[in-house]
């Protein structure tokens, strides 16, 4: 398997992540919505982020934003390609996040998942543990009752070859 190249987006990129997006938010949508409440809230409360892209020969086939918030790199929509999943690119771009939270000196990645979805499993395998849950109430399901919001945080190491 080749490496991903991964780097800030740029607008040569927008296809790509438009292409990338569609796809893995498609399948997320068998699972679970926003409710029209958080769809219009959702601007108001975030942030800007910065995104980042993994690239396979010159494609874009992953994708995530962050932003630090406090002490820690907060990620979200972190989305590979369906045809390549399981191709070490998530890894890459966690990689990624994770040299530019050392060198930001964050203490840990953060992010949140929908437990329903399977993904818990995936981050725990990508060295993320669950810290916290709790019952969503800005998602509806058409094949769950309820859904849970999982917080997920990752330690960053320490740079040892930075000054102190």
């Amino acid at each position: 398997m080749t490496s991903a190249q991964v780097h800030e987006a740029t607008q040569k990129d927008q296809l790509g992540i438009y292409e990338v997006n569609a796809k893995t938010t498609s399948i997320l949508r068998r699972t679970y919505r926003p409710t029209l409440a958080a769809l219009q809230s959702k601007e108001r409360l975030m942030p800007q982020q910065t995104r980042l892209v993994a690239l396979l020969k010159d494609r874009v086939v992953g994708t995530v934003e962050y932003r630090f918030v406090d002490d820690r790199l907060h990620f979200l929509g972190l989305g590979v390609h369906p045809e390549h999943q399981c191709r070490e690119v998530a890894r890459h771009l966690i990689k990624a996040l994770e040299a530019i939270g050392q060198e930001a000196g964050a203490r840990c990645l953060s992010a949140y998942t929908v437990r329903q979805t399977g993904n818990v499993k995936i981050f725990e395998q990508l060295g993320f543990t669950a810290v916290s849950e709790e019952q969503d109430h800005t998602l509806v399901s058409d094949i769950h009752p309820t859904l849970t919001d999982v917080y997920l945080e990752k330690p960053i190491p320490l740079d040892d070859s930075r000054p102190m």
